[in-house]
């Protein structure tokens, strides 16, 4: 069961290192959930959380092989071989995290242990644990929401548009349905025949009224996402009667480059200059730089920063610019990732954006004592010397188009913190992020496709640069209307507009994990419930 379990994690998993295989995410759970429903409540607790285990290594497993892109680790100083341990302890150190947390959902599951005879409720409190195992990982530090089911379908965004309902955790919960139901629909025929008696069951299984109500319901849940997708793609108005022309620049400086000893003025010369070009050939208005382009505080970096300054006011253009920000208090400072605006009349923004969201091990460290006793090399790979500081606001910024709010790479597969920024008055979002690392793997386009679905649920335009791509401008419909290839210096240009129509998403936020928690919490009180009467009656 163990490996069973593990495959049926593996194939969940392949949809988003080859997005082509996008159909594949709407049965690869039918195993999991089936093998769940069967047993119920006699599995073992502690086999229970192995199957779990077991799913979690092969769907983080291969969610993560990315993390081999980092090899060789240079920039961070490192020999071959320690730059060999410290990828295999992110990689199989994030997976396994990942996967001791989704033990307890399966875990769960069988403390719950939901009645086979009410098998329509088994499907539905699978669905219900999968949205909380997504919500839970956006908790603390140790949460990566990266391997969310919404995200496999970034080749076919139709099938997204219902996370601007209820976000892109209620388009993972329809995922999670349709394999949930296929899973009731085959236990239906089956019960608790063995598998290889399926065919010989399956004629006489297929008349029977359960099977044929939730094989209904599975397609009936898959049509209404894609019915309703295809209505918002080709009637949902992306304009409105402010338009603009936003451009975004890809420097393509590699994350060894971008800390040398000259990389400051060569970043600068090499952005300049690419920005002058671009507004020339384009006539962009709006024009958005990658992430920390700028390694320096651009608040004492009093060179670099009226070079900015002049160019933008040359080319009566509004820029964002990733640098970073320092500021002191009672003798202690404080370093923040940020984005600073520089408007056409040359002008500098009085604040900055700062990144909310930190990436553990690369611009802090969690656990900062024991990490440095046990795993020193992991402690070392801090870019600088001195942690950031997470920013608390979403800080919008008022242009002459209108407002515009910001996020920094790992903010966006925060689902919340782009909300926050609409709701604060955000017309259109920046995103500025530094995705070099990863180089040309599937974790560019991946990091990117949770960028698609911000746009979605907030019915805003993206406007994303990256350092070494992939850069992309999207429309709130998660299309990406250009994308400059990684690896590639260059800019690329797109028409959008200021957006203030709110999407539903954008007003409930995320009413929906609630609403599935109190969902979970009210079988858990009927299974016991239940399970007190059976006592009694013996």
């Amino acid at each position: 069961m163990f490996f069973k379990f593990f495959l049926c994690g593996l194939l969940a998993a392949l949809p988003f290192v080859f997005p082509a295989l996008w159909p594949l995410s709407w049965v690869a759970l039918v195993p999991a959930a089936f093998m769940l429903m069967r047993k119920g409540s006699e599995i073992k607790k502690r086999k229970a959380y192995l199957y779990g285990l077991g799913f979690g290594f092969g769907y983080f497993g291969v969610m993560f092989y990315w993390f081999t892109c980092l090899y060789p680790m240079e920039f961070a100083g490192l020999g071959n071989f320690e730059s060999l341990v410290l990828v295999c302890v992110c990689w199989f150190g994030l997976a396994l995290l990942q996967s001791i947390e989704f033990g307890f959902v399966t875990l769960l599951y069988r403390l719950i242990r939901p009645d086979k005879n009410k098998i329509w409720l088994c499907a539905l409190l699978f669905s219900a644990l999968w949205v909380f195992f997504e919500w839970q990982q956006t908790l603390f530090w140790r949460g990566v929401p990266w391997a969310r089911l919404a995200v496999s379908q970034s080749a076919v965004p139709f099938l997204q548009q219902s996370a601007s309902l209820l976000g892109g955790l209620f388009t993972g919960a329809i995922i999670a349905s349709v394999n949930a139901f296929i899973a009731a629909a085959l236990y239906s025929i089956l019960g608790d025949k063995p598998i290889k008696e399926l065919p010989g069951v399956f004629l006489s299984g297929i008349r029977k009224k359960k099977t044929i109500i939730f094989a209904s319901v599975s397609l009936g849940i898959f049509t209404f996402n894609a019915v309703f997708g295809a209505i918002r793609c080709l009637t949902y108005d992306v304009t409105s009667d402010r338009k603009l022309t936003a451009a975004v620049i890809q420097g393509n400086i590699s994350s060894l480059d971008k800390w040398a000893d000259d990389s400051v003025e060569r970043s600068a010369r090499i952005y300049l200059d690419l920005t002058e070009k671009c507004v020339n050939e384009t006539g962009a208005e709006l024009v958005v730089w990658p992430e920390t382009v700028i390694t320096a505080n651009l608040r004492t970096a009093t060179g670099v920063s009226s070079l900015i300054s002049a160019k933008a006011k040359e080319l009566d253009i509004t820029l964002f610019v990733g640098a970073y920000d320092i500021e002191t208090a009672e003798d202690e400072k404080k370093y923040y990732n940020s984005i600073y605006i520089f408007y056409p009349d040359g002008s500098v923004g009085e604040n900055t954006y700062k990144k909310q969201h930190l990436v553990p091990f690369g611009e802090y460290t969690p656990m900062e004592e024991l990490i440095k006793a046990i795993l020193p090399v992991l402690y070392d790979i801090n870019i600088l010397s001195d942690p950031f500081t997470p920013g608390t606001e979403s800080e919008v910024f008022d242009t002459e188009y209108g407002k515009i709010g910001s996020l920094i790479c790992f903010d966006s597969i925060y689902e919340t913190l782009a909300l926050n920024s609409v709701r604060d008055g955000a017309e259109l979002i920046t995103l500025s992020t530094n995705d070099s690392w990863f180089r040309d793997s599937a974790a560019v386009y991946q990091h990117n496709s949770h960028a698609c679905l911000r746009a979605i649920e907030n019915g805003r335009y993206v406007v994303r640069a990256a350092n070494t791509g992939v850069s992309t401008i999207i429309s709130p419909k998660g299309e990406t209307l250009t994308l400059i290839d990684p690896l590639t210096e260059g800019f690329a240009a797109a028409e959008v507009y200021m957006k203030n129509e709110r999407t539903l998403y954008s007003y409930t936020g995320n009413l929906f994990v609630y609403v599935c928690i109190a969902f979970i919490s009210a079988v858990l009180v009927y299974s016991r419930v239940k399970d007190a009467r059976k006592r009694e009656t013996f």
